[in-house]
């Protein structure tokens, strides 16, 4: 079977409206960290993954991020139990792990990796991307040796992505050469 059967997207998960309120809110949020790879305590490796992000959690800063990171578990959910029941999927999810808000800027890039780890466990992997007004920074799927470009998501606003989070599954974003690339990764368990 072919990644792209396994990767699956869906448009308008979330309104251009919502879409638009959680951009306006990402401007203003001024405590993103540069992302780290590896575990919980994570490694920063800027010949991996230059990127910047801030964690959207349930609770703690502000009614905002939490009615945010509530909004989008429902969302996340409902697409995980559609991606079931279309590709006869047999994994559960009983919560989301992490969440976050990505921030490419102009030479901000992840390269090629995949999701899976034990510290904390991921079982399905969810990207919701939020802007195109950038260039660059797209989002590839490869074949599992990371060396052979199988599939690229094209980039529209209020899209998500869903998948395993299995090393079958390697992928990675492209460098964004200009403009800011806004999305929200998150992780089940």
């Amino acid at each position: 079977m072919e990644i792209k059967n396994l990767v699956k997207v869906y448009d308008e998960a979330i309104s251009q409206s919502d879409v638009n309120k959680i951009i306006m809110y990402c401007k203003t949020v001024e405590e993103f960290q540069k992302g780290k790879i590896g575990n919980d305590e994570g490694v920063e490796n800027t010949n991996i993954r230059k990127v910047l992000l801030h964690e959207v959690v349930p609770v703690k800063k502000s009614m905002t991020m939490a009615f945010i990171h509530n909004f989008l578990k429902t969302t996340f959910f409902q697409h995980f139990f559609r991606y079931k029941q279309e590709t006869g999927c047999t994994l559960n999810m009983s919560f989301l792990n992490e969440m976050s808000i990505l921030k490419y800027e102009p030479g901000h890039f992840f390269r090629p990796h995949f999701d899976a780890g034990t510290s904390p466990v991921r079982n399905m992997s969810f990207i919701l991307m939020l802007n195109n007004d950038y260039e660059g920074g797209e989002l590839s799927f490869f074949d599992p040796d990371c060396k052979t470009n199988e599939y690229t998501v094209d980039v529209k606003p209020g899209r998500l992505i869903v998948w395993p989070s299995y090393w079958m599954f390697p992928h990675g974003v492209k460098p964004v050469t200009k403009g800011i690339r806004y999305a929200i990764v998150s992780w089940g368990q």
